[in-house]
Formats: C-alpha cells, structure tokens, sequence
C-alpha cells in the first residue's frame, strides 16, 4: 500500500570510497528524526505530538527537522513511506512466479493489509491525507504511488504473457484499476465504520476477480 518524503540524498562515492563526514551526519539525523518520529506517533498518536518532541528526542533543533519535511503531515509521510516501501519490497519479492495474477493481486495486497494494521489510527490518518495530495510532500507521494503502480503493471505483464489478460490491455491502467480496488478497501477497513479485517479482503479478492474476469482473465477459484 503506500511514503517517499523528503528524503536525504547522499552523493554517489567513488568505489571504495568512504562517505564524507557531513553526508555521514546527513544520514543520522534522517535516521535519528525518522526513528523519533516514529515513537511519538506510535505512542502518543499524530494530533498529541509536537515537532519539538520529535526533535528534542532526536537530539536535533526544530530547525533541522524542517530541512526534512516542512511540516507534521510531511513528517508522517515520511515515516510511512519508508515503512510501506520496504513493507511493499518484501511483498513483491515473495510473490510465488507461477501463480496467477489474481493470487499475486490478492497476496501483495493482504500483507499491506497487514502492515497498516500495526498502527491503524496513524493508517487512517496517513491514508486520508494521500486523497488529495497537496504541496511538495503531496507530488513525492505521487511519484511514490506511480512507482507501486509500475510494479503492479509488471504483474500484469506476466499475466498477460500467460494468457489471463488481453494482449491490448494497458498494463499501467489495469494496475491503476486493481491498485483502486485495494485503496477502497483499506479505507473501508480503517473507517469507523467500516468491517472488519478478514471481511475486506474476502471483498477485496472479489472485487479483483471481477476487474480480472472483465480484462479477459480465466476463472479463478
């Protein structure tokens, strides 16, 4: 599911080449803000946590931290982006070859299911947020979002090759269809009023299977 926020970027060295002090403090202090950020959230929730907690338990000036993310929003961005991000790699990577796409679909998605439930009141809060992107963080979650959407193309590749999607079938909108598909339900489980878990993703496998079936996929169980 979905933060690449204000990342700091550390110049290329050449081979062998240790990194300079300054990029070295660079990265602890993204490292030390991303960390201090992340237990605040988690223990006193988004609205209670200031930024001069954040930045007084990540040992940095408030100012620093601005030279991150410009505000508190952004500052949740970017935890969660670097959560779902490697939360989004391990899924991929695990996804058995061979099997079919709504499979691969529904897989990737319930471990998603399952990340954002670590912190579901930070989840509502961080995916409310992503509706209607604004600002700098805003377009660095696009670019985020498009780089999922790419991957998911590629499932849609594979399934196209095997036969489960017709040849003329734009991988990129079917991948922003199926990627829909997921956000609805994820919004529908962090809702208020929303089911439960397991009662989503027996919906969301439906929903998938019916967007498969209407681009020419074969039957699934």
């Amino acid at each position: 599911m979905h933060l690449h926020i204000a990342r700091a970027s550390v110049p290329p060295n050449r081979a062998g080449a240790k990194p300079g002090l300054r990029e070295k403090n660079k990265a602890e202090k993204r490292a030390a803000i991303l960390k201090a950020a992340r237990e605040l959230f988690a223990a006193k929730g988004f609205e209670k946590t200031t930024i001069q907690e954040i930045a007084r338990r990540a040992g940095v000036g408030t100012g620093t931290i601005f030279l991150y993310a410009k505000d508190k929003p952004a500052l949740l961005f970017w935890v969660f982006q670097d959560e779902v991000g490697r939360a989004e790699k391990k899924a991929l990577a695990a996804l058995p070859k061979r099997a079919p796409l709504l499979d691969k679909l529904f897989l990737l998605f319930r471990r998603l299911f399952y990340h954002y439930a670590q912190h579901p009141s930070l989840s509502e809060v961080y995916l409310r947020e992503l509706i209607i992107p604004r600002g700098e963080s805003g377009q660095q979650n696009v670019a985020f979002t498009l780089e999922f959407l790419e991957e998911i193309a590629k499932l849609v590749d594979d399934a196209k090759s095997r036969g489960e999607v017709h040849e003329d079938v734009s991988s990129l909108l079917a991948a922003s269809n199926f990627f829909a598909i997921y956000y609805f339900a994820l919004l529908g489980w962090l809702s208020p009023l929303g089911d439960d878990r397991e009662s989503q993703l027996k919906r969301l496998r439906r929903s998938l299977h019916l967007q498969i079936d209407g681009l020419g996929g074969k039957k699934a169980d």
